[in-house]
């Protein structure tokens, strides 16, 4: 959940980036304040269709490389003290994207993506690490009324 002015302020769903709009706005949203994620009921039905989006991998391999160029060039709040989250955020999604272009027999893709991603690949990969090792961050529940 978002809150309404959290997501006025940052301007909502950007009508020029798609696909992986999701990623984007979540970038934007990186200093807003609390989240909230609810974690039941889960979801027990998606709906997926021919032109389902994510389906096109040139599509979003190329929204991959827009957030990468937003990232390097300072679009995304939080500054160097967020630097390393917005980077492994970006890198878990070009890890994704460049497994599925090797998959569907892009392998030139699959290596520009990872050639042009590797710093933010490396930010995820020792995120994942230190999540490993560390452990996760607690998070808080919240009692909803009903």
């Amino acid at each position: 959940m978002i809150a309404r002015e959290s997501f006025e302020d940052v301007h909502g769903w950007q009508t020029d980036f798609f696909p992986l709009e999701d990623q984007d706005l979540a970038l934007r949203l990186g200093v807003a304040g609390r989240t909230i994620q609810i974690l039941g009921p889960p979801t027990v039905l998606h709906r997926a269709h021919g032109s389902y989006t994510v389906k096109n991998a040139l599509a979003c391999i190329s929204a991959v490389d827009d957030l990468h160029r937003k990232e390097r060039q300072g679009v995304y709040p939080g500054g160097a003290g967020r630097r390393l989250e917005r980077r492994a955020l970006i890198g878990g999604v070009a890890i994704h994207w460049t497994r599925r272009a090797a998959k569907s027999g892009m392998y030139g893709n699959a290596f520009t993506l990872l050639a042009r991603g590797w710093p933010m690949i490396l930010a995820s990969v020792s995120r994942r690490v230190a999540v490993v090792l560390k452990g996760r961050q607690p998070s808080e529940n919240i009692a909803m009324k009903t």
